[in-house]
């Protein structure tokens, strides 16, 4: 748990910078992907300003997860890597 915890803190710091979503890639998720989903299941859809918080958190994940994935894959590349699963 704790190097799980050392490598999440190290993810976020490393690549929180790169992870930032522009206004535009939020509203673009929100108009074509995530209001889209709420409607089809005939959930009430707020305006994008109300959740734009949530959409931001939603894409930053993404975005982090993506930059970790990508990191991931180059150093494999390079070397041999262990996994560690929670």
């Amino acid at each position: 748990m704790r190097r799980a915890a050392v490598v999440e803190a190290y993810a976020a710091t490393r690549f929180g910078p790169f992870a930032r979503p522009t206004p535009r890639e939020v509203e673009d998720a929100w108009s074509g992907e995530l209001a889209p989903a709420l409607a089809a299941q005939g959930k009430p859809v707020p305006e994008l300003a109300a959740v734009r918080a949530e959409v931001e958190s939603l894409l930053r994940e993404r975005k982090l997860d993506a930059e970790v994935k990508r990191w991931t894959a180059e150093l494999e590349a390079r070397a041999s890597v262990v996994r560690y699963s929670r």
